[in-house]
């Protein structure tokens, strides 16, 4: 382990051990979604509807993004993860509860994270009941009793899931984990292409010779085998109806194509002066792990703190998973993705600059540092 040729376990493992309970303590503090943004699509438009939308906005766990006067499409709604799931106020709302009738609000819940509508369902039972409560007994006496077979006056919620069938969390899992663990060994193994330059004896010569482009290609083979290795298995269990995939894959390859050149751009920065691959892969589990934590696959995004959620862009994971939601769970298709991906498109390119600006800045040394070189 002191050697210098060999994993550094003995400061790996306390660094892991602090990262572990002091950064991910901060960055889960708030354990549970805070005001998730919940767009409403008021049919109704009446002082009753504004109430509602009024308590819903006041709410701890509910923050209303928009409100929207006629019909819209939920799916476009929710769109980059926009918001969590639209409250739909149907026509009529204020009119059955003044005449002491039974009326149900929609809520339709983006299910591409099943875990971050859970305290929006509980805000929204509380509200409707609340609403209900609020319908005083002279105001129905004075309209008369309610009719035959009503169930009295009251607001009930009606949920529908959307994007995940049977509202089945296993294929959502899959996806997470198949996009991990391929990310995990192309992390490992592009955090060692540095260092073997070095042991190799072909450090100098890529930088004064070959130039940027030489060392940046190195990663292509890694990217066109991680591509299609997602590929390939998700073809497989999207054939077996295990797997759903709804947008046009063609469309979103190019982004599975910027994920792993990405990972090894981070990993060649990161590892950049390391003498050996071995020192290199313990710096692997702060390259992939944090974007699948942060990334919305498995826990809330909502769960994290302002800080937290501009963090997790600093880690590609974060950015694939944003546009595997929008194509292979929501459907969206390509022409509604040009911001993403051209956000995503920004991305790379600042890493591909700090990885420019790392190449030139080694340039500059080594000619400085050879014979009869004076100026660069």
């Amino acid at each position: 382990m002191q050697s210098g040729h060999f994993i550094p376990y003995h400061k790996l493992a306390f660094l892991a051990s602090l990262v572990t309970t002091v950064v991910m303590s901060l960055i889960f503090s708030q354990m549970g979604v805070i005001e998730a943004p919940v767009s409403v699509v008021d049919l109704d438009r009446t002082a009753a509807s504004a109430r509602m939308i009024t308590a819903a906005d006041s709410s701890r766990d509910i923050r209303v993004a928009e409100v929207i006067r006629g019909p819209a499409d939920p799916a476009a709604l929710t769109r980059h993860d926009r918001t969590v799931g639209v409250l739909v106020i149907p026509e009529g709302f204020e009119k059955a509860l003044l005449r002491g009738e039974r009326t149900t609000v929609g809520y339709m819940a983006d299910q591409t994270n099943a875990a971050q509508n859970g305290e929006v369902f509980s805000a929204l039972g509380e509200i409707a009941a609340e609403m209900g409560a609020s319908v005083s007994s002279s105001s129905l006496e004075s309209l008369g009793r309610p009719g035959t077979g009503s169930a009295g006056p009251g607001v009930s919620v009606s949920t529908r899931r959307l994007f995940v069938p049977g509202n089945d969390p296993v294929p959502i899992t899959v996806a997470g984990f198949l996009y991990f663990f391929s990310g995990i060994y192309l992390g490992l193994t592009t955090l060692m292409l540095t260092g073997r330059m070095h042991v190799s004896g072909e450090w100098r010569r890529a930088i004064l010779e070959r130039g940027p482009v030489a060392m940046a290609s190195r990663l292509i083979p890694y990217v066109l085998a991680y591509a299609g290795a997602v590929t390939f298995m998700t073809a497989m269990l999207v054939l077996f109806n295990a797997f759903p995939f709804k947008g046009n894959y063609l469309a979103y390859l190019p982004s599975l194509l910027l994920l792993p050149f990405a990972i090894g751009l981070i990993a060649m920065v990161v590892t950049w002066n390391f003498p050996t691959p071995a020192g290199g892969a313990a710096f692997m589990i702060f390259i992939v792990p944090p974007g699948f934590i942060m990334g919305g696959m498995t826990l809330a995004t909502g769960e994290l703190p302002g800080w937290a959620w501009v963090l997790s862009h600093a880690f590609p994971l974060t950015w694939q998973f944003a546009m595997y939601r929008d194509f292979g769970l929501r459907g969206t298709g390509l022409a509604e993705m040009a911001a993403p991906y051209g956000a995503y498109v920004l991305y790379v390119g600042a890493l591909l600059a700090l990885f420019l600006l790392r190449f030139y800045s080694e340039r500059r040394k080594m000619l400085r540092a050879a014979p009869g070189v004076t100026k660069y």
